[in-house]
Protein backbone atom coordinates (compact mmCIF):
# COMPACT_ATOMS: atom_id res chain seq x y z
CA UNK A 1 0.00 0.00 0.00
CA UNK A 2 1.26 3.45 -0.85
CA UNK A 3 1.78 5.77 2.06
CA UNK A 4 0.09 9.04 1.15
CA UNK A 5 0.99 10.76 4.38
CA UNK A 6 2.94 13.94 3.94
CA UNK A 7 6.28 14.30 5.56
CA UNK A 8 6.55 17.58 7.24
CA UNK A 9 9.79 19.31 6.55
CA UNK A 10 11.32 20.49 9.79
CA UNK A 11 12.84 23.89 9.53
CA UNK A 12 15.46 24.79 12.09
CA UNK A 13 14.68 28.08 13.78
CA UNK A 14 17.61 30.20 14.85
CA UNK A 15 17.87 31.08 18.56
CA UNK A 16 17.40 34.73 17.59
CA UNK A 17 14.07 34.07 15.90
CA UNK A 18 13.00 31.67 18.65
CA UNK A 19 13.53 34.43 21.24
CA UNK A 20 10.94 36.59 19.46
CA UNK A 21 8.23 33.91 19.28
CA UNK A 22 6.52 34.23 22.67
CA UNK A 23 7.08 37.95 23.14
CA UNK A 24 4.95 40.98 22.31
CA UNK A 25 7.12 43.19 20.13
CA UNK A 26 6.77 46.90 19.47
CA UNK A 27 8.68 49.36 17.33
CA UNK A 28 8.61 52.96 18.56
CA UNK A 29 9.78 55.91 16.51
CA UNK A 30 11.82 58.40 18.51
CA UNK A 31 10.11 61.65 19.48
CA UNK A 32 10.84 65.07 17.98
CA UNK A 33 14.27 66.42 18.84
CA UNK A 34 16.12 69.69 18.40
CA UNK A 35 19.40 69.22 16.50
CA UNK A 36 20.60 72.63 17.71
CA UNK A 37 20.38 71.47 21.35
CA UNK A 38 22.52 68.32 21.07
CA UNK A 39 19.56 66.44 19.61
CA UNK A 40 17.62 66.53 22.91
CA UNK A 41 13.85 66.24 22.86
CA UNK A 42 11.77 69.36 22.37
CA UNK A 43 8.78 70.00 24.67
CA UNK A 44 6.64 68.62 21.84
CA UNK A 45 8.92 65.56 21.75
CA UNK A 46 8.49 65.02 25.48
CA UNK A 47 4.71 64.99 24.98
CA UNK A 48 5.10 62.50 22.09
CA UNK A 49 7.22 60.23 24.30
CA UNK A 50 4.52 60.40 26.99
CA UNK A 51 1.88 59.41 24.44
CA UNK A 52 4.08 56.51 23.30
CA UNK A 53 4.35 55.36 26.93
CA UNK A 54 0.58 55.44 27.35
CA UNK A 55 0.06 53.52 24.12
CA UNK A 56 2.59 50.86 25.14
CA UNK A 57 0.93 50.44 28.54
CA UNK A 58 -2.46 50.17 26.83
CA UNK A 59 -1.02 47.38 24.65
CA UNK A 60 0.21 45.43 27.69
CA UNK A 61 3.74 46.73 28.16
CA UNK A 62 4.45 46.08 31.82
CA UNK A 63 6.87 45.23 34.60
CA UNK A 64 8.33 42.20 32.80
CA UNK A 65 9.20 44.18 29.70
CA UNK A 66 12.42 45.28 28.04
CA UNK A 67 13.02 48.74 26.62
CA UNK A 68 15.79 48.83 24.01
CA UNK A 69 16.98 52.02 22.32
CA UNK A 70 19.48 52.94 19.67
CA UNK A 71 22.39 54.98 21.12
CA UNK A 72 21.37 58.35 19.65
CA UNK A 73 20.31 61.01 22.14
CA UNK A 74 16.75 61.30 20.78
CA UNK A 75 16.05 57.55 20.98
CA UNK A 76 17.61 57.20 24.44
CA UNK A 77 15.62 60.16 25.77
CA UNK A 78 12.40 58.82 24.24
CA UNK A 79 13.03 55.47 25.96
CA UNK A 80 13.91 57.20 29.25
CA UNK A 81 10.64 59.18 29.15
CA UNK A 82 8.73 55.94 28.55
CA UNK A 83 10.50 54.31 31.52
CA UNK A 84 9.85 57.36 33.74
CA UNK A 85 6.17 57.41 32.78
CA UNK A 86 5.91 53.71 33.59
CA UNK A 87 7.53 54.30 37.01
CA UNK A 88 5.05 57.13 37.74
CA UNK A 89 2.06 54.91 36.98
CA UNK A 90 3.39 51.76 38.66
CA UNK A 91 4.93 52.80 41.95
CA UNK A 92 6.50 49.97 43.90
CA UNK A 93 7.51 47.97 40.83
CA UNK A 94 11.06 47.67 39.63
CA UNK A 95 11.82 50.51 37.21
CA UNK A 96 12.29 49.67 33.56
CA UNK A 97 15.89 49.86 32.48
CA UNK A 98 16.79 51.28 29.09
CA UNK A 99 19.17 49.01 27.19
CA UNK A 100 21.23 50.69 24.46
CA UNK A 101 22.09 48.82 21.27
CA UNK A 102 24.40 50.08 18.55
CA UNK A 103 23.10 47.31 16.28
CA UNK A 104 19.59 48.76 16.59
CA UNK A 105 20.93 52.08 15.31
CA UNK A 106 22.42 50.29 12.34
CA UNK A 107 19.22 48.55 11.27
CA UNK A 108 16.91 51.36 12.29
CA UNK A 109 18.66 54.29 10.72
CA UNK A 110 19.66 53.22 7.24
CA UNK A 111 17.31 51.00 5.31
CA UNK A 112 20.03 49.81 2.96
CA UNK A 113 22.27 48.64 5.80
CA UNK A 114 20.01 45.72 6.72
CA UNK A 115 19.20 44.62 3.21
CA UNK A 116 20.54 41.12 2.72
CA UNK A 117 20.00 39.78 6.24
CA UNK A 118 17.06 38.90 8.43
CA UNK A 119 15.54 41.78 10.40
CA UNK A 120 13.97 39.19 12.75
CA UNK A 121 17.36 37.62 13.47
CA UNK A 122 18.88 41.06 14.11
CA UNK A 123 16.04 42.07 16.49
CA UNK A 124 16.25 38.66 18.18
CA UNK A 125 20.00 39.03 18.73
CA UNK A 126 19.51 42.54 20.11
CA UNK A 127 16.89 41.14 22.50
CA UNK A 128 19.14 38.25 23.59
CA UNK A 129 22.01 40.68 24.23
CA UNK A 130 19.73 42.90 26.34
CA UNK A 131 18.46 39.86 28.28
CA UNK A 132 22.03 38.77 28.98
CA UNK A 133 22.88 42.28 30.17
CA UNK A 134 19.78 42.35 32.38
CA UNK A 135 20.53 38.81 33.60
CA UNK A 136 17.12 37.48 32.58
CA UNK A 137 16.07 34.72 30.25
CA UNK A 138 13.94 35.75 27.23
CA UNK A 139 11.02 33.57 28.38
CA UNK A 140 10.69 35.84 31.42
CA UNK A 141 10.08 38.84 29.20
CA UNK A 142 6.50 39.55 28.16
CA UNK A 143 7.12 42.53 25.88
CA UNK A 144 9.99 44.28 24.15
CA UNK A 145 9.88 47.82 22.75
CA UNK A 146 12.59 48.82 20.29
CA UNK A 147 12.90 52.63 20.23
CA UNK A 148 14.38 53.27 16.81
CA UNK A 149 14.41 55.39 13.67
CA UNK A 150 12.10 56.14 10.76
CA UNK A 151 13.41 53.86 7.93
CA UNK A 152 12.77 50.59 9.80
CA UNK A 153 9.23 51.61 10.77
CA UNK A 154 8.47 52.77 7.22
CA UNK A 155 9.66 49.43 5.85
CA UNK A 156 7.49 47.51 8.32
CA UNK A 157 4.42 49.61 7.46
CA UNK A 158 5.13 49.18 3.77
CA UNK A 159 5.41 45.39 4.21
CA UNK A 160 2.03 45.49 6.00
CA UNK A 161 0.57 47.47 3.07
CA UNK A 162 -0.07 50.50 5.28
CA UNK A 163 0.73 54.13 4.45
CA UNK A 164 4.43 54.69 5.14
CA UNK A 165 3.91 57.89 7.16
CA UNK A 166 5.20 57.39 10.71
CA UNK A 167 4.68 60.22 13.17
CA UNK A 168 7.22 60.90 15.94
CA UNK A 169 6.53 58.73 18.99
CA UNK A 170 4.35 56.30 17.02
CA UNK A 171 4.07 52.77 18.43
CA UNK A 172 3.78 49.93 15.94
CA UNK A 173 3.16 46.32 17.05
CA UNK A 174 5.62 44.06 15.22
CA UNK A 175 4.99 40.48 14.16
CA UNK A 176 8.08 38.41 13.28
CA UNK A 177 8.12 37.67 9.58
CA UNK A 178 6.56 40.99 8.56
CA UNK A 179 9.72 41.81 6.64
CA UNK A 180 10.56 38.57 4.83
CA UNK A 181 14.03 37.09 5.14
CA UNK A 182 16.20 37.69 2.11
CA UNK A 183 16.18 35.00 -0.53
CA UNK A 184 19.50 33.24 -0.63
CA UNK A 185 20.14 31.75 -4.02
CA UNK A 186 22.64 28.91 -4.33
CA UNK A 187 25.80 29.76 -6.19
CA UNK A 188 25.67 28.66 -9.79
CA UNK A 189 28.06 25.95 -10.81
Amino acid sequence: MINWARRQKRVAVSPQKAALQETNLFLVRHATSDPERSDTLTPEGEAEAGQAAQRLQHLGFGATSLLIASPTMRTRQTAEYIAADFARHHEGTQPLRVHVSGTLKGIGNYEGSWRGFSVDEALGQIMLDACAEADTYPCHVSSVAFVTHLPLLQSVKSAMHLPAYVKPGEVLPYVPGTIPDPIVRPAST
